[in-house]
């Protein structure tokens, strides 16, 4: 145990599951993974508009809060965070690639399988923001129509991405080879 040591997968362990021809080309000969119901294509094509639905429902709070002010940190914060959730989704969206076999294994393992993990973070940083508004509205006595939208879209993006993740965890998959 002493001169053995913990690897950890590291970025380029998906790079063992090909075998390079004669010719210099590259074959995947590693798992592929199925929806078990529906088609891969239908999935993926569903999942990448519900994720820019969402993404861009994440976006939108920057544009109704406007320059922050001293009474603006606390909007600000929550849609900082759901910006860099929604870079991690669009990253994950990319990999979603359909091919006659399915999705490469390691496709699925850093798409399908981060997938609930983000869009919950996504869901739970609109609540905080939803939270948050809801919090300015009271405490500002009302005011300008803007943070009553900021709340209408911060719930519209925690649904949105819910709904998204909810829509995944109940879709099975099976491994092929």
């Amino acid at each position: 145990m002493a001169g053995k040591k913990n690897k950890r997968p590291g970025r380029r362990e998906h790079l063992n599951d090909f075998r390079a021809e004669l010719n210099g080309e590259y074959i995947y000969e590693g798992a592929y993974y199925v929806p078990v119901s529906g088609s891969l294509a239908d999935f993926c094509k569903k999942t990448r508009i519900l994720t820019a639905i969402a993404v861009l429902l994440g976006f939108c709070p920057g544009f109704i809060i406007g320059v922050p002010d001293a009474n603006g940190l606390h909007l600000m914060l929550p849609w900082i965070a759901q910006l860099i959730t929604a870079v991690t989704l669009i990253s994950s969206a990319m990999k979603l690639k359909a091919e006659d076999k399915g999705l490469r294994g390691y496709r699925y393992r850093k798409s399908v399988e981060v997938y609930p993990v983000r869009l919950l973070t996504l869901a739970i940083f609109a609540a905080v923001e939803l939270v948050c508004a809801a919090v300015h509205i009271f405490t500002s006595g009302g005011g300008p129509l803007a943070p009553l939208l900021l709340a209408l879209v911060s719930a519209l993006c925690a649904a949105c991405a819910l709904y998204l993740r909810k829509r995944i965890m109940s879709l099975g998959w099976k491994k092929s080879e």
